[in-house]
């Protein structure tokens, strides 16, 4: 079938933007950042007062794709972006306690990502973060997994893979060019933990069309993790002690998450971190 010169200037431009990011992904052939880089699409979300935000967005099919819903929050108009071409989104799903937006793109015709399973996630395993977090293309950042914290039957994924504000929406991919989570947000502390929502929050809604509504500013309602501490997950909380080394605040907190979520193995891995700390604390002031 013959490419249209529309599909073709596309294609051009794409292969322009994934060499200007290739060599950051060292690890990984130049193949596979290929296969993954036509999943993407920048976003920009029309807001009272003519401004613009800006993110994101993975294709999990031809005509939708994914991104945070703190991106398109206040939109009243969605626009996605390939290869200089430019989309209005016709509607919206959007799950904001999991800071997740479907969006219905007629006639995008994108190339789906991969949707990895949760479970063939591991600690240490290498992940790349890819999105548009700046004005020179796609940026592609490498790390590891660095936590997996359950939570609505799924896991967050904390990992090293670095990432900007612009990337909001983003592909956290392995190595095969799987994608396993949507870039979101990072812990406000020195240090690499970066988090991704999990492919599992959103797999089986993509095709609930009754679902589906016209883009519109979605209110008041936030995240789970953009709200008041206390109210944020346990594992947000404990992330943000350990990072700030309070091992006595962290030795009250897993004590009460323990009773909470008793089945969360996350509470007693924390728990076990600052008894440690604190045994070694005490022998070295003996």
């Amino acid at each position: 079938m013959r490419m249209s010169t529309k599909a073709r200037f596309g294609r051009a431009m794409w292969v322009l933007l994934v060499f200007a990011g290739v060599n950051a992904w060292a690890d990984t052939r130049r193949a596979q950042v290929l296969k993954v880089a036509p999943s993407l699409a920048r976003v920009e979300a029309r807001i009272p007062g003519g401004g613009f935000a800006f993110g994101t967005a993975v294709a999990i099919t031809a005509d939708r794709v994914v991104t945070n819903c703190h991106v398109t929050r206040e939109a009243q108009d969605v626009f996605v972006i390939r290869g200089g071409l430019r989309w209005r989104a016709q509607a919206q799903l959007a799950d904001v306690g999991h800071d997740l937006c479907l969006l219905w793109v007629p006639g995008l015709n994108a190339r789906a990502a991969t949707l990895a399973d949760g479970s063939d996630l591991h600690m240490g395993q290498p992940v790349a973060a890819i999105g548009f977090g700046g004005a020179t293309g796609i940026q592609i950042s490498t790390g590891a997994v660095t936590g997996l914290h359950r939570l609505d039957d799924a896991q967050v994924i904390r990992s090293s893979a670095a990432f900007s504000g612009g990337a909001s929406g983003g592909g956290l991919f392995d190595e095969e060019g799987r994608l396993h989570g949507i870039l979101c947000f990072r812990l406000p502390a020195r240090g690499a933990y970066y988090f991704s929502m999990p492919v599992e929050w959103f797999r089986h809604r993509v095709f609930e069309l009754s679902a589906y509504r016209p883009v519109a500013p979605l209110g008041e309602e936030r995240s789970f993790w953009e709200q008041h501490q206390a109210q944020q997950p346990y594992f947000m909380r404990a992330t943000a002690l350990e990072a700030a080394q309070d091992w006595s605040a962290m030795l009250s907190l897993a004590d009460a998450w323990m009773e909470a979520e008793p089945r969360n193995p996350d509470s007693r891995d924390y728990l076990g971190k600052a008894l440690g700390v604190s045994m070694n604390a005490n022998r070295d002031r003996q």
